[in-house]
Formats: C-alpha cells, structure tokens, sequence
C-alpha cells in the first residue's frame, strides 16, 4: 500500500535527533495575534525539544486526570481541562511572556 511504502521512504531516508539533543535542547517559541482593530498581542516562551516535550506533556495531563479527573462532560480542549497556562507547570519550561507591540 502507499501508506506501508510512505513509512518505509521516513524510515530509510529521515532520521531523528539524537538522545543528547533529544534532553538538552530546548524549543523557542513566539505567537503573534491581531485582530481587525489592530490590537496586538505578542506570547514567547521556551520548552524543551518537540520530542521531549510531547513526552511530558502526555505524563503531565494523565497524572493530572488520575488526580483531578472531571466529574462532568465528556469532551475538553487541552486548555479547558488542564488549564490555559498548563504548559508552564511542566518540567523545563518558561512562563509565558506576554507583551502588546
């Protein structure tokens, strides 16, 4: 099938990084929002690597529903359950730095 050919190619031809970059490195992120009335607003924050953080994430929000898991609903974004800022309690990463250009 294409799929298992596709997986083949990523395998063969792409690699990851290695396990030093994998724990030492660090992600620097910026968001930028406007609306129509030109409001601005800016977010940079850093975290660990995509890879590590990912893995973090994943254990921070399944410690969080083993401990404070809702009583009501059936759906919720990241943020509704885990919180909008959630990101900052997790290991190796900054607070959020908000600033309006």
């Amino acid at each position: 099938s294409i799929q298992k050919l596709a997986n083949i190619c990523i395998d063969t031809l792409l690699s990851g990084p290695n396990e030093e970059t994998r724990e030492k490195g660090q992600t620097f992120l910026m968001a930028e929002a406007s609306n129509a009335s030109g409001d601005r607003i800016r977010l940079h924050m850093t975290t660990p690597t995509g890879y590590k953080i990912t893995y973090l994430g994943a254990v921070y929000a399944i410690k969080y529903m083993l401990d404070k898991a809702p009583t009501e609903g059936v759906y919720y974004t990241p943020a509704q359950l885990l919180g909008e800022k959630a990101i900052c309690n997790i290991e190796g990463v900054s607070e959020m730095i908000v600033s309006h250009p």
